[in-house]
């Protein structure tokens, strides 16, 4: 039983409309953890911070809030960088856009784990919600069998 061109085309579609969106959603987590990053950082009042540099008044909590940003930014940047990376992997649908969309998935895990344990910052709930869902839908079956590697075809030999 073969398909004809048609039927393979419509699987085709069904197999990329889940894969586009979770391109479309690696780049709003690229932007949204991103985001965060810019937020803790810009937060920061740094002309406060560099006349206090020469350290007659001591502000610790400015020194804190900016030794916090400076870690959120940080730990945040690789998996905004590599969420792009993946969600242009989806875009080509390259198998490693799959594996890099799960590391991202658990290198921001990770990320929130590590900020909640120094700690609580208000936004790790919404990111690590975020993760979990998303982890979900990369493994749902839809994605994984657009990235499943297809047997190729052999082509049989004609004899005169």
């Amino acid at each position: 039983m073969s398909m004809t061109r048609r039927e393979a085309a419509e699987v085709a579609a069904t197999r990329t409309w889940p894969v586009r969106v979770n391109g479309l959603l690696l780049v709003l987590q690229a932007v949204g953890l991103a985001g965060v990053g810019v937020y803790e950082v810009w937060r920061v009042d740094w002309r406060r911070l560099a006349e206090d540099a020469t350290g007659t008044t001591g502000l610790p909590e400015l020194e804190q809030a900016a030794e916090r940003a400076i870690i959120t930014a940080l730990i945040f940047g690789p998996p905004a960088v590599l969420a792009l990376l993946a969600a242009s992997g989806f875009l080509f649908m390259l198998r490693a856009g799959w594996l890099l969309a799960m590391i991202v998935q658990s290198l921001s895990l990770l990320a929130c784990l590590l900020l909640y344990s120094a700690w609580t910052p208000y936004f790790v709930y919404p990111v690590m919600l975020y993760c979990i869902l998303m982890a979900l839908y990369l493994n749902s079956s839809a994605v994984r069998a657009a990235f499943q590697v297809r047997p190729r075809r052999r082509r049989s030999a004609r004899v005169p």
